[in-house]
């Protein structure tokens, strides 16, 4: 991405959107199984901030917009 500041900024307007209770993490209910298998990177069941973060600068913003579709 050309401004890597203005991405992890849109990650996290999205994960707080996608956060229904609001417990600073996302379940596969919250996000799909498709999108959480993607961005789940340590396996353990929930997805942080971090996470989110780093699985789209990992896959790009295009493969979690299609995981996201593929729900």
């Amino acid at each position: 991405p050309r401004n890597p500041g203005n991405l992890k900024e849109r990650v996290r307007e999205r994960f707080e959107e996608l956060d229904r209770d609001r417990d600073q993490k996302l379940t596969r209910d919250e996000l799909g199984p498709g999108l959480f298998t993607l961005l789940n990177a340590d396996g353990d069941d929930i997805v942080t901030l971090a996470e989110a973060q780093a699985g789209v600068r990992k896959h790009g913003v295009e493969a979690v917009q299609r995981a996201a579709e593929a729900e």
